[in-house]
């Protein structure tokens, strides 16, 4: 498979149709509320794939406040996707 691989500027997760859509995958790094940004996600069909999970999170502010916790300081949130790449597939 061969993708075209897209930056993505200022990508508000919670608020663009782009994660509803299936035929994309949306390479999330988060950003933490300590200005920590040293984990990523996966996002798809508005599903939340994340490593340190076990089956898919729905795309919700909850679930990214959990991803960016797991990491073992349950007072840490989400604050924003400090970075972001769109992948597509290129038939």
């Amino acid at each position: 498979m061969k993708y075209q691989i897209l930056p993505l500027q200022d990508f508000t997760v919670l608020k663009n149709d782009m994660v509803k859509d299936a035929s994309y995958f949306v390479l999330c790094q988060l950003e933490d509320s300590l200005g920590g940004a040293n984990h990523a996600i996966t996002i798809h069909n508005n599903m939340i794939f994340d490593g340190n999970e076990e089956v898919p999170l729905a795309s919700n502010k909850p679930n990214l406040d959990h991803c960016c916790e797991s990491l073992g300081n349950g007072d840490v949130t989400w604050k924003k996707v400090y970075k972001a790449y769109r992948y597509s597939n290129i038939m």
